[in-house]
């Protein structure tokens, strides 16, 4: 209480000009340093322990034995100015950490924040630094996802923030990758060139160090983003946190502070700042220059020339610096999605098994019912079912997991269909004008994905337009170049495109909106009117159709979203007329694997209807079991995700290997083969995707038979 009242009448007592602010505070900050630190430290200069160990450019010691690099050079002078003593104590990290919570030494710098630190020690709030992890590996492995590091033994040093964020990430989706714990960045290296590990992850200021051996790289991805802080042993004083806080934030905000030169030399690797004697030595140099006008212009073209190669530098460096931000931007982006996607795969796995439970019932009741009022009760809860697989296709899209169907589609020849759906939902005060390109307009597209699309920005349009206006949709074709392409911002390929625009007059985005209108669940309206998923779902459509998304608006000036289809020529095929074949009794014994107990009563019972001898079974070892213990059967039907060791691809694999001639079948909730544990060679498998009609059921069913012969 006595120091806040001290510093709060120093505050009052002096009065600054305008101009001078900054200048008459900075005494204050210095001057709450010191109150604070003398409370926290007795009156004669107390001796700190600080650990140090080798972590070059950040700590280390160098070939005189002295501590060097960011950190010494920022503890020392922030030490020395609160009045310390300073005694390095040399240890590994793990080692330091372990002294450090045991009090043998007093404060540890370059430490990584995490939940697990902050409980163990005291963590000065204020970050010195920002880093984040590199992967380095070998010209032999190829690491361009985190997923590659599956099945890779992996150096970390002991209790470092990389081998907690690693081990995190052992226990989730890095199950089969193995991690080695050494007591230093450089071991980690050492073990990578002796062929003991196939990668290290080591932070990013070791990772920019020249590497021993040419053959050892940085991988293109980061793998974790952390914060880098003082820490006091957990015994030390609450007030010596304080004073340190305070420290910390005076040399951040100070020009040409300890901590803007150790940052610098060490870590923005720049020139160094010119030594105070240069401008005295300038000084001298151009008292002799002027004896010679001679020497005068030397002295400019020499200037000049260095004046330009220095703006070339600054040049450089500010492109380097935003190509760097713009990956990172990608790379986080990217692994973004991918979380979203896996989430969005996972729940529409048990999604889509539910809706199979519920559309194979209803087929089969469809089939039973006679009375015409119950029929059509039970054609609505159809259509609702194949609308809700609808869905679930429509959500995995802004995951960019959706399984697609593309086909050559005339866009022109669809603006027609297009037009009359978007008519019917909006309101008769929203008028639908529709500017289409002469000519055919053909691309490779999935059409129901296609007009979902189209359908969102009417929707989102119609949103903006609350007291109605004008809707457009226009077709173009554009051929775009390399110029054209970078001032799109669009990740495509020069060539030709069909480019279809949606256009509204409502009341536009501002830019901050702008940049966000894409991403999942991101929405300006009020709670309930919008889940901020349309502009995403159309974004993950585009992205995976190979296409690109551009929106141009201004606030009060509406928006027009556009849409960027290559464009082919190739000719679509017509489908052939075949008359439906009749429903016949089919024969045949199914060998049908699915663990879900709901999915595997209602799949029996429908093969029955249809005429199958079934065997059923929850899982691949009893379905393998069934197939080696003489049993003869026609077909194996097997679900991709199961408990237990063997999933149904593997399933399909061993069938293949042992019974050539058995035709086999995956089911799967999934999107995709890939999300459902499949890959490479079993990609020839048929996948029927979860729900299935009935009538497809027998149709794929009676086709594998007959090929079989």
């Amino acid at each position: 209480m006595i120091l806040m009242n001290n510093v709060r009448r120093l505050k009052q007592s002096v009065t600054c000009p305008s101009k001078l602010v900054t200048a008459c505070f900075r005494p204050m900050r210095i001057a709450t340093v010191t109150l604070a630190l003398g409370m926290a430290v007795p009156g004669h200069a107390e001796t700190l322990r600080v650990g140090i160990y080798e972590n070059a450019p950040k700590i280390f010691r160098d070939a005189e034995g002295e501590p060097s690099g960011f950190w010494p050079e920022l503890t020392l002078a922030i030490l020395q100015d609160l009045g310390h003593q300073v005694v390095w104590v040399d240890c590994q990290w793990a080692e330091c950490l372990e002294l450090l919570e045991l009090g043998e030494i007093d404060l540890m710098p370059d430490v990584a924040h995490s939940e697990e630190r902050d409980a163990r020690f005291k963590l000065v709030d204020h970050p010195a630094l920002y880093a984040w992890s590199s992967i380095l590996v070998g010209d032999s492995v190829s690491v361009n996802t985190i997923e590659d590091l599956n099945g890779l033994r992996i150096a970390v040093v002991e209790d470092s923030i990389q081998g907690e964020v690693l081990l995190n990430r052992l226990r989730t989706d890095l199950d089969q990758a193995r991690m080695i714990e050494v007591g230093s960045m450089d071991e980690t290296v050492q073990r990578l060139s002796s062929g003991e590990a196939d990668a290290a992850i080591v932070n990013s200021f070791f990772a920019r160090q020249p590497r021993r051996r040419e053959d050892i790289r940085v991988a293109p991805i980061p793998f974790d983003v952390s914060t880098l802080h003082f820490a006091l042993s957990p015994q030390s004083a609450d007030l010596l946190l304080k004073a340190l806080n305070l420290a910390i934030y005076e040399q951040q905000t100070t020009p040409g502070s300890a901590f803007r030169n150790a940052e610098r030399r060490w870590i923005t690797q720049q020139a160094p700042a010119l030594p105070e004697w240069f401008h005295t030595a300038v000084a001298a140099v151009i008292v002799v220059l002027l004896l010679s006008f001679g020497m005068i212009v030397a002295l400019r073209r020499t200037v000049k020339l260095r004046t330009a190669r220095l703006e070339d530098s600054v040049t450089s460096l500010k492109a380097e610096i935003a190509q760097r931000k713009n990956a990172e931007a990608k790379v986080m982006e990217a692994q973004r999605i991918e979380a979203l996607g896996r989430l969005v795969g996972g729940v529409a796995h048990d999604f889509n098994n539910m809706l199979a439970v519920i559309m194979g019932n209803l087929d089969m009741l469809r089939d039973e019912i006679r009375n015409a009022r119950a029929f059509r009760l039970l054609e609505d809860a159809i259509r609702a079912s194949e609308r809700g697989a609808s869905l679930t296709k429509q959500l995995l899209s802004f995951g960019r997991r959706a399984s697609l169907k593309p086909e050559v589609l005339d866009i022109s020849a669809t603006m027609p269909d297009v037009h009359r759906i978007v008519s019917r939902v909006l309101p008769e005060s929203i008028q639908v004008e529709n500017d289409q390109a002469e000519g055919t307009l053909k691309t490779c597209v999935d059409p129901a994905q296609f007009e979902s699309a189209l359908l969102n920005l009417a929707l989102n349009a119609r949103d903006a337009m609350p007291n109605g206006g004008r809707l457009t949709i226009e077709t173009t074709a554009r051929r775009l170049d390399s110029d054209s392409i970078e001032v799109l911002e669009a990740d495509l390929e020069p060539g030709r495109y069909v480019v279809v625009s949606v256009s509204d007059t409502g009341h536009g985005m501002p830019p901050e909106v702008r940049e966000k209108a894409v991403e999942p669940f991101f929405t300006t309206k009020e709670v309930g009117a919008g889940s901020g998923m349309g502009l995403a779902m159309v974004h993950g459509f585009m992205k995976q159709s190979n296409g690109g998304l551009r929106i141009l608006t201004e606030p009060g000036a509406g928006t027009t979203v556009e849409l960027y289809f290559k464009q082919t020529d190739i000719q679509s095929s017509a489908p052939s007329a075949q008359e439906a074949a009749p429903q016949t009794t089919a024969s045949g014994r199914i060998l049908m694997v699915e663990d879900d107990e709901y999915v595997r009563n209602t799949l029996l019972m429908q093969l029955e209807n249809m005429g199958y001898q079934v065997t059923a079974v929850e899982n691949g070892q009893a379905a393998l079991e069934r197939l080696t213990s003489g049993l003869e059967f026609d077909l194996l039907l097997t679900d991709v995700v199961m408990p237990g060791p063997l999933q149904g691809p593997g399933l399909a694999d061993r069938v293949r290997e042992r019974f050539p001639d058995l035709p086999v079948i995956l089911m799967s909730g999934y999107a995709e083969l890939e999300d459902a544990g499949g890959s490479g060679p079993r990609r020839d498998y048929l996948l029927l995707p979860k729900p299935v009609r009935a009538k497809d059921l027998r149709e794929v069913l009676a086709s594998k038979l007959a090929a079989k012969g």
